[in-house]
């Protein structure tokens, strides 16, 4: 009747937050890439979308479809998101600012990288 709330403090994540960003889009990939250092918490707070995420070895499939999920994805992690048809929000609340460096944008880089942080 009042509508849904969603709540993240840093009490629910691994990190202090530092960094919030949020992305609308529907029918689409976005993502495909991994951080060196930077972690981060993602909440859907519309629609539903499946986050993909590979750490070298192993991929694994979360659906976020409801704004009480939420999935961490820590450093050295590959992933992106696969948004359905209708509208998604998501929230990404991050540890650090944003800084290109901290990037891997090419998968493979992302293996050697990967690779040697085992």
């Amino acid at each position: 009747e009042r509508g849904m709330m969603s709540i993240v403090t840093n009490d629910m994540t691994t990190f202090d937050i530092r960094r919030i960003f949020s992305i609308q889009a529907s029918n689409c990939e976005r993502g495909h890439h991994a951080h060196k250092f930077c972690k981060q918490f993602i909440l859907c707070l519309t629609g539903s979308l499946k986050v993909v995420v590979k750490d070298g070895f192993c991929d694994k499939d979360f659906i976020l479809d409801n704004p009480s999920k939420a999935l961490y994805i820590p450093n050295g992690i590959w992933s992106y998101q696969e948004y359905q048809e209708n509208i998604n929000i998501i929230n990404v609340y991050c540890d650090l600012d944003y800084d290109e460096t901290d990037y891997i944008r090419d998968y493979k880089e992302y293996l050697l990288f990967a690779r040697k942080s085992r």
